[in-house]
């Protein structure tokens, strides 16, 4: 009789433990919410989102017509001016990052005039489009911007820059092995780069972004 009070008493205790330990697990199963806090992200982005890596073809005749605006290509952006005489004042290179003046400066100047140690109308001290921080490109960025075609200027067909000369060479930061020379780009029917001393007399196109050049050299 005593041994069996004994079994029912030892049931009832292992009943109970059985019926902690299911609680037990049953709360940590149910500790947090199973389901996601929200659907799935899509992993597609677009062209803009996409870090330029120089390694693009992109299409730069398909924008606005008239303006050139708006391809594949080329963004115009930084508008400046008072409505209605409102424009846009700089071109975003989708394919190098890099955002260029629309409408380069029309004055000959020295390279230490279009550079950041030159004076007023050094690159490195102008407002454009509400922004500072341009310098003059590095020959490849120059570069760039060439198209292998009859047109004049050598730009890509559609492009939405305006007043680039086919008469004069467009200063670089690039320098030459002697430094007192820098390297020089012509947009004409002959595209070329060239040497030219820093006294001479050419233009600037202005850019900005994109790894630049120490002017310290």
């Amino acid at each position: 009789m005593a041994n069996g009070l004994k079994n029912a008493l030892w049931l009832i205790v292992g009943a109970v433990v059985a019926v902690w330990a299911v609680t037990s697990l049953v709360g940590l199963v149910q500790a947090g919410p199973m389901d996601p806090p929200g659907p799935p992200g899509g992993t597609m982005k677009t062209l803009d989102a996409i870090p330029p890596s120089w390694h693009q073809q992109l299409d730069a005749s398909n924008g606005n017509p008239t303006t050139g605006c708006g391809s594949d290509r080329f963004q115009c952006v930084l508008l400046q001016g008072i409505w209605p005489s409102w424009d846009w004042v700089g071109v975003l290179d989708k394919e190098t990052g890099l955002v260029w003046q629309r409408q380069p400066r029309t004055a000959t100047m020295t390279w230490d005039n279009a550079s950041r140690i030159g004076g007023s109308l050094s690159c490195g001290v102008q407002e454009i489009g509400g922004r500072f921080g341009w310098r003059l490109p590095t020959a490849e960025e120059l570069a760039s911007l060439l198209y292998d075609s009859p047109a004049e200027p050598n730009l890509p067909a559609g492009h939405p820059f305006v007043g680039v000369s086919v008469t004069n060479h467009y200063w670089s930061s690039t320098s030459y092995t002697d430094t007192s020379a820098v390297l020089v780009r012509f947009f004409g029917s002959s595209p070329q780069t060239a040497v030219a001393p820093k006294a001479d007399l050419h233009l600037a196109w202005c850019v900005r972004g994109g790894y630049g050049y120490d002017f310290n050299q």
